[in-house]
C-alpha cells in the first residue's frame, strides 16, 4: 500500500527533526514509458508509480476510477494519470489512490463511498480531485476505507471510514474531510491500514489507533481505541508499515519489528499466533525499506538491497519461484538489487538501483503491468505497450 523508499545507509531525517492485451481499453493511446519509474506503490489490484519530472502512471484494476485515467476496466499496461499533475509521491489502496504533488498539494481519485478522497463527499472520481485541506502536505497513506496524512508541521490528518476509530479523532465517526489525528503530536511517518492506522513521532516513538482485536496496536493488550496509543518499546523507530491486521517498524538501528496477527507469518516470527507486542523479524537481517502488505505478507530491501519477503505465499507473492507460505524471511529470486518495495494485496513491486520497476504475485487484473493478466512467482519488469 504505501512506499518507503530506501537509501543508502545513513541516519535518516528523523534526526533532523529532533532530526493478453490491455482490456477494454477502446482507442485509448498509452505513451512509451519513461526510462525508470523512482518509487512504486502497490495497492490491491492496482499499482501506481512516480516517473522523473513527477508524471504518476497506474496500471492493473479501474473498476473505481482508482487509475486515475480512461484505461477501461483495467489495463496491464501503465498507463499516465490525467489532468497533467507533476507529483512527488504517490499511495494506492483498495479501490483508491491518493498523490503528493510538486507544490506540496493532495489529490485523491477512485472509489470515495467512505469518503477516503477527502473531497467533502462519498463521490468516486475517475481522475484526481483536490483533498480539501488548505495547508501544504509532507506524506499520504492510503489505506482500505481511509486515508491519512502529515501537514508541513508534522501534525496528522486522516479521513474516511472511521468505524473502528482508525481517524485518530477521538470518536468513531467517518469523516469527508480531513480531521486532526488528536493528541498534539508530531509525525514523520504514517501508515493507514484496513481498520487500524499508525505512525512514528519526532522523537522516535510509534504510535497507533483503532481496531485492536489481534493486537495490530503493538500496545501490549486487545484494547481498541479512538485515539493515539504509544507502542512500548526500547528502540527508536524511522518509519512504520501497516497491513490489514498488522505493523512493522524500521528502528533506527536497521532491525525490523512487527506485532499484531501472524496466522500466515506476516511477523517474520516463527511459532506464534499473534503478538500484541512488537517482536524483531528473525533471521538477524538489517533492512534500509520495508512495507506492509494488506493480505498477510511483508517484504523488505535489507541493508544490502536484496528483497526478502515473509507471511502468506499464495499467488507467488513472496517473489521465490514457490507457492508455499513462509514465517522466515526469503530472499526474492534473481540477482536484482533495489532501492524500494512495496506490498500490496496478493503482490509486490520493486525498483532496481538501475530504476526499473517490477512486480511478482497476483497478475490478474493486470497490476504487474508486464502486458498480461498472469501470476508470476518471480519478479518481472513492468513494460509498456
Amino acid at each position: 500500500m504505501q512506499l518507503v523508499k530506501r537509501r543508502k545507509f545513513q541516519l535518516p531525517p528523523i534526526l533532523s527533526l529532533l532530526a493478453p492485451l490491455c482490456g477494454a481499453c477502446g482507442e485509448l493511446t498509452v505513451p512509451d514509458l519513461p526510462a525508470g519509474f523512482l518509487a512504486v506503490g502497490a495497492g490491491d489490484f492496482h499499482t501506481c508509480a512516480v516517473a522523473q519530472g513527477g508524471i504518476a502512471y497506474c496500471w492493473g484494476s479501474n473498476r473505481s476510477g482508482q487509475l486515475g485515467s480512461k484505461a477501461g476496466a483495467q489495463t496491464a499496461w501503465p498507463v499516465p494519470v490525467e489532468g497533467e499533475l507533476r507529483f512527488r509521491s504517490i499511495s494506492a489502496g483498495f479501490a483508491h489512490t491518493c498523490g503528493i504533488t510538486l507544490d506540496g498539494s493532495a489529490y485523491c481519485w477512485g472509489l470515495g463511498s467512505d469518503g477516503q478522497l477527502g473531497t467533502g463527499s462519498r463521490e468516486t472520481r475517475g481522475r484526481p480531485a483536490t483533498v480539501s485541506a488548505s495547508w501544504s502536505w509532507r506524506a499520504l497513506s492510503a489505506g482500505h476505507g481511509h486515508t491519512c496524512g502529515i501537514a508541513l508541521d508534522g501534525s496528522a490528518y486522516c479521513w474516511g471510514n472511521n468505524l473502528y476509530g482508525q481517524l485518530g479523532s477521538g470518536s468513531t465517526e467517518d469523516a469527508l474531510h480531513p480531521v486532526l489525528v488528536v493528541g498534539g503530536l508530531r509525525f514523520v511517518s504514517i501508515a493507514a491500514g484496513h481498520t487500524h492506522t499508525c505512525g512514528v513521532t519526532t522523537s522516535g516513538s510509534a504510535y497507533c489507533w483503532g481496531d485492536n482485536r489481534v493486537g495490530q496496536l503493538g500496545t501490549g493488550d486487545l484494547q481498541s481505541t479512538s485515539v493515539p496509543a504509544f507502542v512500548p518499546s526500547p528502540w527508536a523507530a524511522v518509519v512504520v508499515s501497516v497491513g490489514s491486521q498488522n505493523a512493522c517498524a524500521l528502528t533506527l538501528s536497521a532491525v525490523l519489528y512487527c506485532w499484531g496477527s501472524n496466522d500466515r507469518g506476516q511477523l517474520g516470527v516463527p511459532g506464534v499466533q499473534m503478538s500484541g507486542s512488537p517482536l524483531p523479524v528473525a533471521g538477524g537481517l538489517t533492512f534500509s525499506a520495508m512495507s506492509a502488505g494488506s493480505d498477510h505478507h511483508v517484504c523488505g530491501v535489507s541493508a544490502q538491497g536484496q528483497v526478502f519477503c515473509w507471511g502468506e505465499g499464495e499467488d507467488g507473492r513472496l517473489g521465490n519461484g514457490a507457492l508455499e507460505s513462509s514465517a522466515m524471511p526469503v530472499p526474492v529470486s534473481g540477482a536484482l538489487l533495489f532501492t524500494s518495495v512495496s506490498a500490496g494485496f496478493r503482490h509486490a513491486c520493486g525498483v532496481s538501483e538501475q530504476g526499473l520497476t517490477y512486480c511478482w504475485g497476483y497478475g490478474g487484473s493486470g497490476q504487474l503491468g508486464s502486458g498480461g493478466y498472469v501470476t508470476r512467482t518471480i519478479p518481472a519488469p513492468v513494460q509498456g505497450r
